[in-house]
């Protein structure tokens, strides 16, 4: 055999073994990904919070109502509710642990709703679960997975406790109070604090600084109501929305987001994330412009944010985020 023949050989050998490596590593990640998807939804069915709630005591028009509360499901991190009983509305929120045996539970009146319905219902209720996920419990327990979010009153708008208007409808500035704290104020925001990743965010003059965060690269927004905000220090006493960003682990690829609405309101979104090892990246870019229903109420900005950390031997985690 001349030596032609030999790299001839050699060449289909090694192009054979190649293929059959392509086969066998396309064979290994599609079982990966099989295993990883049946754990996860191994994980989703342990962990997803399945509350049931029945009505059983009447109480007289402007008062508490009571109802029994059982959780069939995995931990109840969080829940918010609000149930009709004639042309009355009653809302509140709970936790309940894993398993747990039905309780009563008293909810507040809230207003008189605009119609009056025969028999008691539920119109929201919302559970979350352990991991930060929420599920609508009324809609087939359907993962809530994104929703309009152009500004914190379209986040917080129905949060028991929380009031918030936007001086300029879909404008970033707004008031916002956590049960009375900082109603006096017009502008601005104090009493209450805004924290990104459980650090303090706002200005040297002590108001919080909300303009600049870009909702869409928030993973989830926390409020702490009264003494509960007390964990991030004494200067939360009137309450604390905590805003915890995304990270490489959270989004994929490549992220794309375009919403438009009435008096010129525009806004676009991308970002990316990607996990490197112990290394997480993510980068989102933001571009807002807005016409505003009013006079000199019109505005543009250009925000970006990124986030950067790394994974140490024993579980901690290293971040540097910017924004801008």
């Amino acid at each position: 055999m001349s030596s032609a023949q030999i790299v001839v050989v050699l060449a289909v050998v090694t192009a054979l073994l190649a293929l059959w490596a392509a086969i066998f590593a396309t064979r290994a990640d599609l079982a990966a990904r099989r295993s990883i998807r049946v754990g996860n939804s191994r994980w989703e069915a342990s962990t997803k919070p399945v509350p049931h709630l029945s009505f059983t005591d009447f109480t007289a028009p402007g008062q508490s109502i009571q109802i029994q509360v059982e959780n069939l499901g995995g931990t109840l991190a969080g829940c918010g509710l609000i149930v009709q009983s004639g042309d009355e509305l009653y809302a509140g929120e709970l936790t309940l642990p894993e398993k747990a045996p039905a309780r009563p539970i008293s909810l507040p009146f809230i207003v008189k709703a605009w119609q009056r319905v025969a028999q008691p219902r539920p119109l929201l209720l919302v559970a979350r679960d352990v991991s930060g996920r929420c599920w609508d419990c009324l809609d087939g327990g359907k993962q809530i997975k994104e929703s309009r979010g152009a500004n914190l009153k379209d986040v917080l708008d129905f949060t028991p406790g929380v009031w918030i208007r936007p001086r300029f409808g879909a404008a970033d500035e707004s008031q916002i109070s956590i049960r009375g704290s900082g109603l006096r104020n017009n502008f601005h925001l104090r009493g209450v604090n805004v924290l990104i990743d459980g650090f303090p965010y706002g200005n040297a003059d002590g108001f919080a600084d909300f303009e600049s965060l870009e909702l869409l690269d928030t993973k989830r927004v926390e409020v702490y109501k009264g003494a509960n905000a007390l964990r991030f220090g004494g200067f939360t006493l009137g309450g604390a929305i905590n805003l915890v960003t995304k990270t490489g682990y959270d989004a994929g690829l490549v992220e794309l987001r375009s919403e438009a609405g009435s008096f010129g309101f525009l806004k676009n979104h991308a970002a990316t994330g990607q996990v490197y090892g112990p290394l997480d990246v993510y980068l989102g870019l933001t571009d807002v412009e807005l016409d505003g229903y009013r006079f000199h109420s019109a505005q543009q900005r250009e925000r970006v944010y990124n986030s950067w950390g790394y994974r140490l031997p024993g579980g901690t985690t290293v971040r540097f985020a910017e924004g801008t």
